[in-house]
């Protein structure tokens, strides 16, 4: 009891009580805050996820494209051939004569 009457030591236990409040404050600021961090850290992730998956499928449609680009200049590069307007020049003389 004579710890308590003295001043100095209600002081310091007055002292001591208010950083030990600080600290559980501070404790739960930080489970919060490690809480938070997580959450965020598995929403980057799951987007990570995501944008590779579109990478990939955006790399597979450009790759169809380009394919279908290719065959589509092959077939102008035949239809504007001699032989292909000769022989559209004789099926249209048909559909005349007809």
């Amino acid at each position: 009891m004579l710890i308590k009457q003295d001043p100095a030591n209600r002081s310091l236990l007055n002292d001591n009580q208010v950083l030990t409040n600080e600290l559980v404050n501070v404790n739960r600021e930080l489970t919060k805050t490690k809480a938070e961090i997580r959450a965020i850290t598995e929403t980057c992730k799951k987007s990570e996820k995501e944008n590779l998956e579109l990478k990939k499928s955006i790399g597979t449609k450009q790759n169809a494209l380009d394919k279908l680009r290719k065959e589509r200049d092959e077939l102008w590069a035949i239809v504007n051939t001699d032989k292909y307007k000769s022989i559209q020049t004789i099926e249209t003389d048909q559909k005349k004569s007809n």
